[in-house]
């Protein structure tokens, strides 16, 4: 490289172990950053699960552990000697745990409304206190099906009119939907066991992009495409983080429609 002074051109030249040093320098915080991401501690009350690329690999008990850097193996560290608790209604200032109650004031006056078996308005504060004793399934084996939830919960008799009724829908949909998937092992056998001539499909807490493009692709399109979401955002989910996808998708293919149908975040709704 040459550069003019003057009358006079003068040449630049790089050092000569500049290649080796800035090297060196990229070793070094690779390993700088491998020494500190290696290792990692559990606490006493705690179970720290292991995921590597998402999966999970092992569970692992108190004390100091290995793992592999730079994003490759991932811990979940969970309480599971302590007591813990959802309160609903209400919510107690100062609490350690970001889930213990909802931070927005509609979904606590949605929650502490009850209607009694005469058909009285009551508001109603309620807690529930519960220990993790399986830390793995408390992370990736979640089931929410409806609406077997509804029976367990109480709010729909077993045997009523209201689940034959759902039973029925529920299966229609599943029966002449084009493509199923669920995101735990738990839910994907409940529902073979339920639906044995269904062909059901398990993504992991995640996006299967290939199995969606090959499966689906060669499908015949309909004039609009609906996604529908039924059922409550509540403390568990990134409201924003769905917000992002639609507008995403909807700048990709304008012909898919979003339908979002029960108690949503005020951010959401508006």
């Amino acid at each position: 490289m040459q550069i003019q002074i003057g009358n006079e051109i003068v040449e630049l030249k790089p050092p000569e172990k500049l290649g080796k040093v800035l090297l060196s320098a990229i070793v070094g915080i690779l390993l700088i950053t491998a020494i500190f991401s290696s290792f990692y501690t559990v606490e006493q009350e705690e179970a720290g699960v292991v995921t590597r690329f998402g999966k999970h690999i092992e569970t692992v008990d108190p004390g100091l552990h290995f793992k592999i850097p730079w994003g490759i193996d991932s811990v979940e560290k969970v309480p599971v000697q302590r007591q813990l608790k959802q309160e609903f209604g209400f919510g107690t200032p100062g609490n350690t745990n970001p889930y213990q109650y909802s931070y927005d004031p509609r979904s606590q006056d949605a929650e502490k409304a009850m209607v009694t078996g005469d058909l009285n308005a009551a508001l109603v504060e309620w807690v529930i206190q519960y220990r993790i004793s399986e830390p793995e399934k408390y992370l990736f084996d979640v089931r929410d099906r409806y609406p077997n939830v509804l029976v367990d919960l109480g709010v729909i008799s077993a045997g009523g009119f209201l689940e034959r009724w759902f039973k029925k829908m529920e299966k229609m949909i599943y029966e002449n939907a084009e493509y199923t998937i669920t995101v735990t092992t738990g839910l994907l056998r409940n529902l073979q066991r339920d639906y044995p001539k269904v062909d059901f499909h398990l993504v992991r807490n995640g996006f299967d992009e290939n199995a969606f493009c090959q499966t689906l692709l060669g499908k015949p399109k309909r004039n609009h495409f609906t996604v529908v979401y039924h059922g409550r955002l509540g403390r568990f989910y990134n409201s924003m983080a769905l917000l992002r996808i639609i507008e995403l998708v909807e700048k990709i293919d304008n012909e898919v429609r979003f339908l979002l149908i029960g108690d949503l975040p005020e951010e959401v709704s508006a």
